[in-house]
């Protein structure tokens, strides 16, 4: 069946997944991703899961009457775990990431679960990476789960969104360098959260930093200053929409 080059199909709202880098038990990594979530669902952009839905029926009973209703720069947002996927260290036999999809190259990998990683990453036109910062670099996990990838996300943006007892900036480097270096559109604003050093420890570490690393929990004080911090989200965000409608913006100037 051929695909539909209509201004119908144009306005279709872009697809971003926001995903949970950390997989560990307890995390907060979750908690992350919806105080991130909270604040890219209000803005402009993002159409409302109710809103969503409506369109997508909509598109099957009458695309008219679709794109009279999409705006051409609406996303919706998709929440991943990454928990979800438990993917093995890179072991693929015979399968360079590099390879899959490629002409005459294979495809699809061996691991079922790597196969459903693939797929899942494959069907989004942007992401959003809610990654914690393990000894002074991203977590094994996320690294792991980004060496299966290439051709799913190769061209695609990529926002990246760090956490920790400094906010995971040296995570986000090596990030923002590994993604830039695999050919995809990195953010270039840093979004990175610290943990609050209210109420320290005989550690050294406030209360909150404890909390979210033995229990998962996001504390008040955290979520607090987070919010204070809301500019630097919605900033990283609009560069991110910049560069998601940056093909579409293209196409329609020529």
């Amino acid at each position: 069946m051929a695909v539909s080059t209509s201004p119908e199909s144009k306005a279709a709202p872009k697809s971003i997944a926001l995903i949970t880098m950390s997989t560990r038990t307890p995390r907060v990594g979750p908690s992350v991703a919806s105080f991130i979530h909270s604040i890219l669902s209000a803005t402009p952009q993002v159409l409302s899961p109710e809103s969503a839905t409506v369109q997508a029926v909509s598109s099957q009973v009458n695309s008219t009457t679709t794109a009279a209703s999409t705006s051409p720069s609406s996303i919706t947002l998709k929440e991943l775990d990454l928990a979800s996927f438990p993917l093995p260290v890179y072991n693929e036999p015979f399968i360079v990431p590099a390879m899959l999809g490629a002409p005459g190259g294979p495809t699809q990998f061996t691991n079922p679960v790597a196969v459903s990683w693939s797929n899942e990453i494959k069907s989004h036109d942007g992401y959003v990476l809610v990654c914690p910062e393990y000894n002074y670099s991203a977590s094994g996990g996320t690294k792991n789960a980004i060496d299966y990838l290439k051709n799913e996300w190769n061209g695609k943006p990529v926002m990246i969104v760090t956490y920790g007892v400094k906010g995971g900036n040296l995570a986000g480097e090596h990030l923002r360098g590994i993604l830039t270096g695999m050919g995809l559109k990195v953010v270039q604003e840093k979004v990175e959260l610290p943990f609050s050093s209210e109420n320290k420890t005989e550690l050294g570490y406030g209360a909150d930093a404890l909390g979210a690393t033995l229990q998962g929990a996001l504390g008040e004080c955290t979520r607090k200053e987070w919010l204070e911090r809301k500019g630097e989200v919605e900033k990283a965000w609009e560069s991110f929409v910049g560069l998601v409608f940056e093909e579409t913006d293209g196409e329609k100037k020529e």
